[in-house]
């Protein structure tokens, strides 16, 4: 009994050893140190550019930007590179008319031998108030350290494009100028765009163009350190989310989208900042960069599409890959495999047909219980913990805490309610209904999203042939213990080892706003190591579930300990002014229902409702009080011409901010009967624009606005004077008025309506 106890200890001790490995394992590479960075790339080096480009905010079309350009622009010219400012309107053709003035920045390194260019892209714009260190100071910050380290290579085959693109936060406006008027995205065989959407974390390949196959077979020939799933582009598809990647994609252009994920709750926040950036997440997408540039520079780019891989890593940076046309024989390889141990073991008395079907139901029971007391202890969490919601997906400091906390506890129910039926079912029944419900699954993920097949196909073959060796040799708990756990041990390695970090990506990417989509892997996970479990509760029935649980709540309260807003984790406080310039009323206004310890200086008599004081037909429930009004110049408008003809009228104006405004939007009286409307002589050709005005107006909203203004030019089917209203969005509050200023503690919120001033204006042109 001695012997079978350390036996069981020993075996659990190796399912720990592999969930730890495969968590530490996903990461990227040690920074490299200055001293061994000659021709090699260093985040050393990229932080030092990153300290200049994320010195404060620069969102599109303010001047902190404008010396983000200016530094990039000159750093590349004492770099020897073709450098070029492609200045253009873009144009978000939809029916909410989105539009911007960008300022691309363009660095060229010609080969010798081109045959197509490859192009690194990242944006130089920030949110508005962010520093933007992570997004996207370092995809901006890794391709200056890249080209100091390519041109210490010497001449390349292929030309090599840098491009910094120009609105990417406010509509991907840098993009789609590029690839609409930049006779240079014809010149792009491959891409490589780099992103963020936290501070740390492994850079994650989550996204590939398709017709990937050559792509990706070359990626994993190039990349020392590559992390990519294809799952991920599946799981980033429902995602409200796109990046420049997006345009260039949807454009035919093939590449890679690399970002890191982790600390989401900096995500375009003030904490984005050069002191919380991740050294080795920089090192990382740098040598994505590097190792991009150096193999695919040098190598053939006249065909780069073929048939899509299936591909995932199984532990650390170790990677399989194959075609998506084997997935057909895999899936009847994996189909007679189960079929063949099922048959089998039904013949030597190990499983039972009737037993199986009840393991089927155990797990689905299991899984249902788990998730449930999972998605009622999210909701009290929430409701307990209001300032959690004014954060990304519910993001706050402690959501680590929170993740041990769900898994701990979805691992409580689960297998307490294993050890309930393994007696009665036995643990090879209970494992054969989750291998069944793999089997199903594999089929379903078969028709409806291939590349993810890999999810259920690999655990049940793996599972399969340990089991088939187990039947064959008669191996057992009983007999042969230790070969038993050994085999089980070697197939659950790269079980655990892609499983883990994905569960811990989709918690990372959906956090407390949607953590079912996690702790389900994670339970599926728990589905395929029953035979750890089982080991488990060998030792003691309800042992497992009892640490779980206790792990669980210890979880809760760091979580607790950990749920105050101080310096180190400053609240998130949402405030802006608005100004009538019509009746001269102005109101303080917040995005948040309720008033924070910062934001209630403003709302001494607050009202709760939509902003319709300023925006018609506003819906969105907002915080408001009224404010002292403040004299802010309107905006001129200047016409050009004004022609009237037979039932309709065409004419041109040009709008100027006076305020130094970043953001104005538009709204046209449905009224004019808009035919045609030109933004600086580019044309809105989308027609549901123009069929389908919102109630009774048509919407634009434009980014960066010029100093010298927009002409706008709109053929209208009315002769009578047309309503517009513009609203000019100027970042920071009001400085002629008195409030106490926000401490350390407190930061803005995120987002294009928070920390501003809302002027409305009224013309009848």
């Amino acid at each position: 009994m001695k012997n079978r106890l350390s036996q069981n200890v020993l075996f659990l001790i190796g399912i720990i050893i592999i969930f730890i490995v495969s968590l530490l394992s996903f990461r990227g590479p040690k920074p490299v140190e200055l001293k061994d960075s000659e021709n090699e790339f260093s985040a050393y080096h990229a932080l030092e550019h990153l300290q200049v480009i994320a010195n404060k905010p620069h969102s599109m079309g303010t001047q902190a930007q404008a010396e983000v350009r200016e530094y990039i622009v000159k750093y590349m010219e004492i770099m020897g590179l073709e450098t070029y400012v492609q200045e253009a309107t873009a144009i978000d053709d939809s029916r909410n008319l989105r539009a911007g003035s960008v300022k691309n920045i363009i660095g060229v390194l010609r080969g010798t031998n081109n045959s197509k260019a490859i192009m690194i892209v990242a944006h130089y714009d920030s949110t508005p108030h962010t520093l933007g260190a992570a997004d996207d100071g370092a995809g901006v910050s890794s391709m200056l350290e890249t080209i100091r380290v390519v041109q210490s290579w010497g001449p390349l085959k292929n030309d090599v494009i840098f491009l910094f693109t120009d609105g990417e936060e406010s509509g991907l406006f840098g993009a789609r100028a590029f690839v609409k008027e930049n006779a240079m995205a014809n010149e792009v065989g491959l891409l490589l765009n780099l992103e963020a959407r936290g501070s740390s974390g492994p850079a994650y390949t989550y996204e590939v163009s398709p017709d990937n196959g050559w792509v990706m077979k070359e990626y994993f020939k190039a990349m020392r350190y590559p992390i990519a799933s294809s799952l991920a582009y599946e799981v980033y598809r429902l995602m409200p989310n796109s990046s420049d990647f997006t345009v260039f994609k949807e454009a035919g252009i093939s590449g890679f989208n690399v970002a890191f994920l982790e600390d989401f709750v900096n995500y375009h926040s003030m904490n984005d900042s050069p002191e919380n950036i991740s050294l080795t997440s920089l090192q990382h997408i740098g040598s994505y960069a590097v190792d991009f540039v150096k193999h695919f520079g040098n190598i053939e780019l006249k065909e780069v599409k073929s048939p899509d891989l299936l591909y995932f890593n199984f532990m650390g940076h170790q990677s399989v890959n194959f075609p998506q046309s084997m997935s057909s024989l895999l899936v009847i390889i994996a189909t007679l495999l189960f079929f063949l141990v099922l048959v089998l073991g039904i013949n030597k008395r190990q499983i039972g047909l009737t037993k199986i079907s009840l393991g089927i139901l155990v797990f689905i029971g299991g899984l249902a219980i788990s998730l449930g007391a999972v998605y009622l202890l999210n909701k009290a969490v929430l409701a307990y913990y209001p300032v959690y919601g004014s954060y990304y997906s519910s993001n706050f400091y402690n959501s680590t805490f929170y993740l041990v906390a769900y898994l701990s506890v979805s691992l409580a129910v689960f297998s307490f309610v294993y050890a309930l039926f393994y007696k009665k079912l036995g643990s090879m029944n209970l494992l054969f209904g989750i291998l069944f419900i793999n089997l199903l699954v594999m089929f379903v993920l078969f028709f409806k999203i291939p590349t993810a097949i890999y999810v259920s196909m690999v655990p049940l073959l793996l599972i399969s042939v340990a089991i088939l060796l187990s039947f064959l040799f008669n191996l057992s708990l009983k007999k042969y213990r230790v070969l038993f756990l050994i085999i089980h041990l070697l197939v659950l390695i790269p079980v655990i080892g892609f499983y883990m970090p994905m569960i811990k990506v989709l918690f990372v990417t959906f956090s407390l706003e949607f953590p079912i989509a996690s702790v389900g892997l994670w339970l599926v996970l728990l589905g395929l190591l029953l035979v750890p479990l089982r080991v488990f509760i060998d030792i003691k029935r309800y042992l497992l579930s009892i640490l779980a649980l206790v792990i669980g709540i210890i979880a809760l309260g760091f979580a607790h300990q950990d749920s105050k807003t101080s310096e180190d984790q400053p609240l998130q406080s949402s405030i802006f002014y608005a100004l009538n310039h019509e009746d001269g009323n102005a109101l303080w206004v917040s995005n948040v229902e309720s008033p924070d310890h910062w934001n209630q200086q403003f709302f001494d008599k607050p009202d709760r409702s939509p902003l319709n004081e300023i925006y018609p037909y506003a819906g969105k429930m907002r915080l408001k009080s009224k404010a002292k009004a403040v004299t802010f110049d309107m905006p001129e408008v200047e016409t050009y011409s004004d022609t009237i003809w037979d039932g309709g009228r065409i004419f041109s104006f040009r709008l100027k901010t006076a305020e130094g405004a970043e953001n104005l939007q538009l709204y046209i009286s449905a009224k004019a009967g808009l035919k045609f409307l030109a933004i600086d002589g580019h044309e809105v050709n989308n027609n549901l624009f123009y069929t389908e005005p919102f109630r009774d107006y048509y919407m634009l909203n434009y980014f960066g606005w010029p100093e010298e203004g927009i002409e706008f030019t709109l053929e209208c089917m009315s002769t009578e004077p047309i309503e517009i209203l513009v609203f000019e969005k100027k970042l920071g509050l009001p400085s002629k008025l008195e409030y106490t200023p926000m401490p350390a503690s407190v930061i803005p919120q995120t987002g294009y309506e928070s920390y501003l001033t809302l002027l409305r204006s009224r013309f009848m042109i």
